[in-house]
């Protein structure tokens, strides 16, 4: 498992694909799967079994980070953007350290 804290944490609810404010979600192309399991292995949240040989997501776990198609050897796994974009990401750290700040105020 990752090193991460907030990771671990993140891990022990049973649901984080629905906590996480993410802008994507992985698919899977069934036709280019070849049921290696290495997205099994990449996912940090458990979101991600074989079935049949082919990788099903359960998308209620998925936190859309992608970890599982940078590594996809048959290029079968791919994030997509939602419709709904639910927040635009700070541009930059400053940006992204303030907005934290702000954040712990509220």
């Amino acid at each position: 498992a990752c090193c991460c804290e907030a990771i671990k944490q993140l891990k022990s609810f049973p649901f984080p694909g629905l906590i996480v404010n993410s802008n994507y979600y992985v698919q899977v192309d069934a036709d280019k799967c070849t049921g290696c399991a290495t997205c099994v292995d990449r996912c940090q949240m458990e979101a991600i079994k074989i079935k049949k040989d082919i990788a099903k997501v359960k998308k209620r776990k998925c936190i859309g980070c992608g970890n599982c198609s940078i590594t996809c050897p048959s290029s079968a796994i791919n994030l997509v953007q939602k419709k709904k974009i639910k927040e635009k990401p700070p541009e930059n750290g400053e940006l992204l350290y303030q907005t934290i700040l702000d954040l712990k105020k509220k």
